[in-house]
């Protein structure tokens, strides 16, 4: 049994906003709102005890600061990497660092939209009806996705295999 943990990113400022400071959209942090969504996120990993052993993190700021702001729940220090392709890549591109991982232990990628949702939705034909459809319709900032696999290895997964164990809101 694999489990897998999709997180969007926390609420940033906005890209207009971004803009106007002068900063990238690589460069944009959370805003007020999604600082105060760190605990909620923090939460509901803890309670339901979703705790990644590696983490797959978009470089952005806001990734990094949404990552940084959850991990002290996580026991220990899971190892963590930070693709560029999961800032700038495709929903393929999250699927082949899953695909390639090659320790049977549990991941959490840490995203963007429209990936994030668009993995969730690739990844899971099976689970609680209404969660399959809210992951469909809705995926926002700081949104958490909990999928189980039944596999031995990251390898063997591929589109409907998985199991929506969860699917948790900010604030919810």
């Amino acid at each position: 049994m694999l489990n897998l943990y999709i997180l969007r990113h926390a609420i940033s400022a906005l890209a207009d906003q971004g803009a106007e400071t002068g900063k990238s959209d690589f460069e944009r942090p959370l805003n007020e709102r999604g600082k105060a969504d760190l605990d909620l996120i923090r939460t509901t990993i803890m309670e339901a005890e979703y705790f990644p052993s590696h983490v797959y993190c978009s470089p952005a700021v806001r990734t990094r600061a949404t990552l940084e702001g959850i991990k002290s729940v996580f026991p220990g220090s899971p190892a963590t990497e930070y693709p560029e392709h999961l800032y700038s890549g495709s929903t393929p591109d999250y699927l082949k660092t899953i695909q390639v991982h090659e320790r049977q232990e549990p991941l959490m990628l840490v995203g963007h939209n429209p990936m994030c949702a668009s993995l969730a939705v690739q990844l899971c034909s099976k689970g609680e009806a209404s969660a399959l459809e809210n992951v469909a319709i809705k995926f926002p900032a700081g949104a958490f996705v909990a999928i189980e696999f039944e596999a031995e290895n990251w390898s063997q997964i591929s589109s409907q295999l998985g199991y929506l164990k969860a699917f948790h809101l900010p604030g919810k």
